[in-house]
């Protein structure tokens, strides 16, 4: 299986599957992760051993057709077995990420209540991005002129 996907991807999919430990901000520790990297080898010797066995006691195509069903078995288990987690329910940075979208949604509507009819979402963009990347209280001062809270 690892062969046939990425190996990063297969590690964010593990990580929003485990949550996180007391006192770590990220889910997947050492010891996860060496049971994962203990498949590749392992599946590698048994796949061997396994397939030659098959092979010499029956015919070669066999080990082909044992191989494709207990992958289809294994892909039916994963799809009825493993639950879609929520989104950003094990990310730490979620919360951050959220943050910052309100904090940007409300300074957009404050902005569309000060310019009135004149207001275009194109214009506000521009507006935004033109401030680089400082916190949002900075550019809500250079967009609105005031200090009023961010949310």
């Amino acid at each position: 299986m690892t062969e046939g996907i990425d190996h990063h991807w297969i590690r964010v999919a593990t990580c929003d599957q485990i949550p996180p430990r007391q006192g770590r901000s990220v889910s997947i520790g050492h010891r996860e992760l060496a049971i994962f990297n203990l498949g590749p080898p392992l599946g590698s010797a048994l796949g061997v051993a396994l397939g030659a066995s098959l092979a010499a006691a029956f015919d070669w195509r066999i080990p082909f057709y044992v191989i494709g069903i207990t992958g289809i078995l294994a892909a039916l288990a994963v799809y009825m077995l493993v639950k879609e987690p929520v989104r950003g329910a094990y990310d730490p940075e979620y919360l951050y990420y959220t943050l910052g979208k309100l904090q940007i949604l409300n300074l957009r509507e404050d902005y569309r209540t000060k310019k009135g009819s004149a207001f275009t979402l194109e214009e506000f963009h521009n507006s935004f991005m033109q401030q680089g990347f400082p916190p949002i209280k900075i550019v809500r001062k250079a967009l609105l002129g005031d200090d009023s809270p961010t949310l």
